[in-house]
């Protein structure tokens, strides 16, 4: 007996959020920013914690995601994350870093509306787990 193969159709971009992306290496930042707007979503980028609190103060757009990385020049991605949500409870936050065996919850970065991701060389990854997050799901064409 044969069991037909099953082939998903081409992914469908489903954002149209904005994320602000702060991260501060230059080619991870233009490599998620791109993977991002691939899949549709708005991308907002800064390449610090400063740089970000600057954008976020010029705008009155709602940013829906706040996806930073976790070790940045001067503030840490955690700080950013708190002064962001303070004035911006909506948002929801994705930490991403290269040095997750250094994250737990005993420095805070498990908590209620956050989530972490050690992946920063797939962009198919990226859509849906934001799209789980905004409770939104992948399509299929």
């Amino acid at each position: 007996m044969s069991v037909p193969t099953v082939h998903p159709g081409p992914v469908t971009p489903v954002g149209h959020e904005t994320i602000l992306v702060v991260e501060d290496e230059d080619g991870i930042r233009a490599f998620v920013k791109t993977a991002l707007r691939r899949f549709g979503y708005h991308v907002l980028e800064a390449s610090s914690a400063e740089g970000a609190l600057a954008a976020v103060a010029g705008s009155t757009a709602p940013i829906h995601l706040l996806l930073t990385d976790v070790v940045l020049p001067k503030m840490d991605g955690r700080e950013l994350a708190v002064r962001i949500t303070r004035d911006r409870p909506r948002t929801k936050v994705l930490f991403m870093s290269g040095y997750t065996e250094r994250m737990g919850t005993a420095e805070g970065f498990s908590s209620r509306g956050s989530s972490s991701s050690k992946s920063r060389s797939q962009p198919r990854r990226c859509s849906p787990g934001y799209g789980n997050c905004s409770g939104q799901t992948e399509r299929q064409s």
